[in-house]
């Protein structure tokens, strides 16, 4: 907390009183080093009506230790700071008043806090706040005090007036109420960008803008975008990376939904798109390929074929049954060649596959494209 603060006003009594009054509105800004300690901070900007805060609380103490009646025997003493408008400085004299233990702000110690601005309704709570009294108003009454006039005045059409309201500014900027009675969002972007000085530039780099159609409402130049150790590369901020083809998310237990795993179809499924959720089971004449991203042959009718080709091949021994003949020679031999040709042609074409299926499994084959029979 750096150096104790020292009261702007201070009396000795046997009860002292603390006071917290904005003297200053405003204080210059000192950029920390982090070398050296910081500085006490300047404040700018008198505030009269704080002074006059101030001078009411001196007022009040003095009437109370010239009277005989209030506290006989008692002297009220007071210290009072400038919060100069910061409230990193008021929390700082707050500390100061209790570190010493003259008095502690709202919290467990029960100790009065007297408030001579603060109009929120919440602080009326006596459970949160049982030792908070304050000498201006609540908002709770203020409220009720306006729809009263408003209903005195007979004014029932108000907050529609107000809903017609449109106009520019000399900016151009348009101002109106929606159907909800909120204005339109507009948020500028702003880049933290580092200076070869040291410092860093506010920039500003885009626009969000809900009063235009939803594919324009977010602009943003990434020319004029820099990102840590001043890279233009977008930085990768993803639970889990992409699902590639063949496989299928599965959800991380207890995890967000962003949080997957990427499991490899089964057997006889596939799925042919990244970030699938599902794998798509093979038709019966087809089955997967090695990376489960496609379906590939498994080359049934060509087993249907070779199996027609062996019965044929045995059915033709029973051609060789009884007295041979002329037209018997030549229909055994002839039924016997196509069928055995055939045979062997199948088992040969079945072979090929085999050996185009394994050259498939090669990297940086193309081979795979001429096994294909189908794809999903």
């Amino acid at each position: 907390m750096g150096e104790p603060e020292e009261p702007q006003l201070f009396k000795t009594g046997d009860i002292i009183l603390g006071g917290i009054f904005s003297f200053h509105g405003s204080w210059k800004n000192i950029e920390s080093t982090y070398v050296h300690s910081p500085l006490p901070l300047q404040c700018t900007s008198l505030n009269f009506r704080a002074f006059q805060f101030a001078q009411a609380m001196l007022f009040a103490i003095e009437e109370i230790n010239n009277s005989t009646n209030l506290l006989p025997g008692i002297k009220l003493g007071y210290k009072i700071y400038d919060a100069c408008g910061s409230t990193a400085r008021a929390v700082r004299v707050a500390l100061s008043l209790m570190n010493g233990n003259e008095a502690t702000v709202i919290g467990p110690f029960h100790t009065p806090m007297v408030s001579y601005f603060a109009t929120c309704a919440c602080l009326s709570n006596k459970v949160q706040y049982p030792s908070f009294l304050r000498t201006i108003p609540s908002d709770y009454y203020q409220s009720r005090a306006l729809a009263q006039m408003v209903k005195h005045f007979g004014w029932t059409w108000i907050l529609q007036h107000l809903r017609n309201i449109k106009f520019k500014t000399k900016e151009g900027e348009e101002v109106y109420f929606n159907e909800n009675g909120d204005p339109a969002a507009k948020y500028d972007i702003i880049n933290w960008q580092p200076k070869n000085d040291g410092s860093v530039e506010f920039v500003t780099i885009g626009l969000y803008d809900a009063s235009l159609p939803e594919d324009k409402q977010l602009h943003i130049d990434n020319l004029t975008l820099t990102w840590a150790n001043n890279s233009k590369q977008v930085p990768i901020s993803v639970c889990s990376g992409t699902c590639a083809l063949g496989t299928r998310k599965v959800l991380q237990k207890g995890k967000p939904f962003c949080c997957y795993d990427c499991i490899p179809c089964a057997e006889g499924e596939v799925s042919n798109a990244t970030d699938s959720i599902t794998c798509v089971r093979c038709h019966p004449e087809f089955w997967s390929n090695e990376r489960r991203d496609g379906f590939k042959a498994n080359n049934s009718e060509l087993s249907f074929l070779l199996l027609f080709s062996l019965t044929l091949c045995f059915l033709c021994s029973l051609t060789f049954i009884g007295r041979p003949s002329d037209w018997s020679c030549i229909f055994r031999h002839t039924a016997f060649g196509i069928t055995f040709v055939l045979c062997i042609s199948c088992v040969l074409g079945k072979t090929l596959a085999v050996l185009m299926a394994f050259k498939a499994t090669l990297p940086e084959r193309n081979t795979k494209k001429n096994m294909m029979s189908k794809k999903s």
